[in-house]
């Protein structure tokens, strides 16, 4: 998982499987949580530089040292832009914790790692690669002062392009608004400022707001919605009851508002009366799913790699914040409404309907990732393991959700061959083991179905092209093969039968 916050303030690579949290990450705080464990944690908060840049490292390590204590030790970490230094701390809650700090001419990042369970293979894997890989814009160019009056000339050189219609001026000034209202937010993160410009943050993202609607981007409306609830957030932590940030926060809360009310149509409100946020982002994530579907059934791999992207992102967040707040009070019309199933105790009642706000998003997102994955086969920049590793276990779930379906079933096949198709692609010896036993256990799913048929569905549509796809896969891998070629080989006609016992499932149509 690879996040690059629109603003750029920081960029960070994950492991498959963390979703960003769009509800707590403020604009210098981001947090990220697993959607298969969402009490795992990873924050990764933005600060001002704790000395000067021209000291050397050994100082910086000491500031470092007084700032975590004699009851933690530090250890080095590799980063890809500068020193950084770890320290592992107890925790009497039965949590691991570790935090990690890097330091930067102008920000440092502090990145902090929480975990449940100790006894995880690779337990701080997640930590270490969010370490080496995190970058702040503020420390690879110092930024440029920008003033407000250039930000709101090129606002008003929009407004007055829209007025005569000058669509093409239009966009080239909201572009330039959000480049200089970006500039003008990273020059606030830096030294002699070192103070936020919220303000600067908003601007930027209703620009992005008004482009959307000219470009058709719909990631611009998503980077728009992200950024305006950082915002939103940063003031509350602040202190929302101070009167200066009341009319910013009001114009927040509009700006969402707006941005919400177009996948709901208007509907959908609490009790309050204000749109739903969660349902929003189910919205937004099945309309990427879908597009990503349309893409890839027409051919168009480029946007159907984006899409499928957008959607996995938005659809891992929303189960884990699910899953980290499931319902705790049944309504009285819907308990008795379980309780006439047959369901009348309370955490069973909780549980079953967990499941059911889960299961309407694991389909598409299980759609989504084999898309993405026959997608980043082809791309020479993707590793198609981010969409196996995700996929493996979520078709686990999904057998085990629906026990006998043969559509679940296959659909588990697939995501074992596709996984043997991700680890052909990986350098070594030690993929074969692992792919070996991939194909063993399609191989026992597709005696369990037996001669039973199947109608087509979203997912077992595309298995020829993802067959073809692990297959081209082993190929690449035959191609640098040494003494492993005859094991590939092996693989691929196991692969090439199996492809053929899933045809004979399908129904004639699905053929």
């Amino acid at each position: 998982m690879f996040f690059e916050d629109p603003i750029r303030t920081v960029s960070v690579e994950l492991p498959p499987g963390w979703a960003y949290h769009p509800f707590d990450s403020t604009l210098t705080d981001l947090f990220f949580i697993r959607w298969d464990r969402p009490d795992d944690l990873i924050a990764v908060h933005v600060r001002p530089a704790s000395i000067a840049q021209e000291e050397p490292h050994e100082k910086w390590v000491e500031k470092i040292r007084s700032e975590v204590g004699d009851q933690a030790s530090l250890t080095d970490l590799i980063s890809n832009t500068s020193r950084a230094v770890c320290a592992e701390f107890k925790s009497g809650e039965g949590m691991a914790l570790r935090v990690a700090f890097v330091r930067g001419p102008r920000v440092e990042l502090v990145i902090e790692q929480r975990c449940m369970e100790w006894e995880m293979q690779d337990l701080w894997a997640p930590l270490e690669r969010a370490v080496r890989t995190a970058v702040s814009s503020v420390n690879l160019k110092a930024p440029v002062e920008v003033g407000a009056t250039e930000l709101n000339h090129s606002i008003e050189s929009a407004n007055q392009a829209f007025e005569k219609k000058q669509y093409d001026a239009v966009v080239d000034a909201l572009n330039h608004a959000i480049q200089v209202g970006t500039s003008a937010w990273l020059y606030s993160l830096a030294p002699p400022v070192n103070a936020p410009e919220i303000n600067a943050a908003v601007r930027v993202a209703q620009a992005m707001m008004h482009l959307a609607g000219f470009s058709g981007a719909p990631s611009l409306q998503r980077n728009a919605e992200l950024v305006l609830r950082r915002a939103q957030r940063t003031l509350e932590e602040a202190g929302s009851a101070s009167e200066s940030a009341q009319p910013l926060l009001a114009e927040i809360s509009a700006a969402l508002e707006s941005l919400l009310s177009e996948p709901l149509k208007g509907g959908d409100r609490n009790a309050e009366g204000t749109l739903s946020p969660i349902l929003a982002m189910r919205e937004r994530g099945f309309r990427f799913a879908n597009a990503a579907a349309s893409a890839f059934e027409a051919g168009d791999r480029d946007n159907a790699y984006g899409f499928s992207g957008l959607a996995v992102d938005d659809l891992l967040s929303l189960i884990a914040l699910l899953r980290r707040s499931q319902a705790q009070d049944v309504p009285a019309e819907l308990a008795e409404h379980l309780a006439g199933q047959g369901i009348k105790d309370p955490a069973a009642q909780r549980d079953t309907i967990q499941k059911a706000r889960e299961a309407m998003l694991f389909p598409p997102l299980n759609l989504c990732l084999q898309i993405r994955y026959c997608c980043a086969l082809e791309r020479p920049d993707a590793d198609p393991s981010d969409a196996t590793d995700i996929l493996a276990p979520l078709a686990e779930l999904l057998s085990d959700l629906n026990p006998g379906d043969i559509g679940t079933t296959l659909n588990l096949v697939l995501a074992m061959i596709n996984c043997v198709g991700a680890l052909a692609l990986r350098s070594g010896s030690g993929y074969l083991e692992p792919a070996e036993q991939c194909l063993e256990k399609a191989v026992r799913l597709l005696n369990y179905v037996g001669d039973q048929h199947c109608t087509v569905d979203g997912w077992t549509r595309y298995h020829d092209r993802q067959s073809e796809a692990t297959l081209r896969a082993i190929d690449r891998g035959l191609e640098k093969a040494g003494e492993n070629k005859e094991s590939l080989q092996s693989l691929r006609s196991q692969i090439e039968k199996i492809a053929g016992q899933i045809r004979g499932v399908l129904e004639p149509s699905g053929a």
